[in-house]
């Protein structure tokens, strides 16, 4: 996650001790992706 936030594939905001903090429907949307990314047959 950190990673993806970092390269911009998913927002996060910064708490004052240093901690990110996700969208729960940001989370839910990349997931999805993955998910229909990885059952496509081929």
């Amino acid at each position: 996650m950190t990673r993806w936030a970092s390269a911009g594939r998913i927002g996060s905001i910064r708490t004052p001790g240093g901690h990110r903090r996700f969208r729960e429907s940001e989370v839910r949307g990349m997931l999805a992706d993955l998910t229909s990314e990885a059952t496509v047959p081929h």
